[in-house]
């Protein structure tokens, strides 16, 4: 009986562990890193005072900024009563109420925590040009057929004057939708 074992030579070379892909995710989360100076201020809310005209309120009003720009306004309040009569808490409980609610608030602008500017802000206004009113409205084309279908189809003059006077009015889906009707 031979007990004699043989070991084979190993090769313990060194192998560069691979550097894993870049996630997509991680460029906008890396956007969002770093230390942000953010000032809030606290004062007391008269206007809450006021509307709720009641002995023992306690009302803060939180503004968030970030530099010289308002990025979120809370507010908070608690009331002194016979069943909430401690007094310090009621104070901390309206003033982190305020703080809370001016930080959810600025969750409403995702840009301002973002290292980079945001571009420019469609403008809904009379002088916009890709969200005029005209985008949304009836074509020249629809009105003028809808208007010869109303003509040749509604035999009832009230209801076809009103027809006809909605029609500068009317959504494009709308006319689309009031075609399709006239049609059949």
């Amino acid at each position: 009986m031979n007990n004699a074992t043989t070991t084979k030579p190993r090769s313990y070379a060194t192998v560069q562990p691979q550097q894993p892909a870049k996630h997509p995710i991680r460029e906008e989360i890396e956007k969002h890193l770093g230390v942000y100076d953010i000032t809030a201020t606290f004062e007391e809310d008269m206007q809450t005072s006021t509307v709720f005209n009641h002995p023992g309120l306690i009302a803060y009003l939180c503004t968030l900024k970030i530099g010289g720009r308002v990025i979120g306004q809370g507010r908070g309040m608690s009331v002194l009563s016979q069943s909430n009569r401690y007094i310090s808490n009621s104070v901390k409980f309206a003033f982190s109420s305020a703080l809370t609610d001016a930080c959810v608030r600025a969750g409403k602008f995702p840009n301002a925590f973002a290292a980079e500017e945001a571009g420019p802000v469609p403008s809904f206004g009379l002088q916009s040009d890709s969200y005029s009113a005209a985008t949304y409205q009836a074509s020249d084309a629809q009105k003028r057929y809808l208007t010869q279908l109303i003509d040749t189809k509604v035999t009832d003059e009230d209801e076809k004057n009103q027809m006809l006077g909605n029609l500068d009015t009317m959504s494009k889906e709308d006319a689309s939708e009031l075609i399709q009707q006239l049609k059949s």
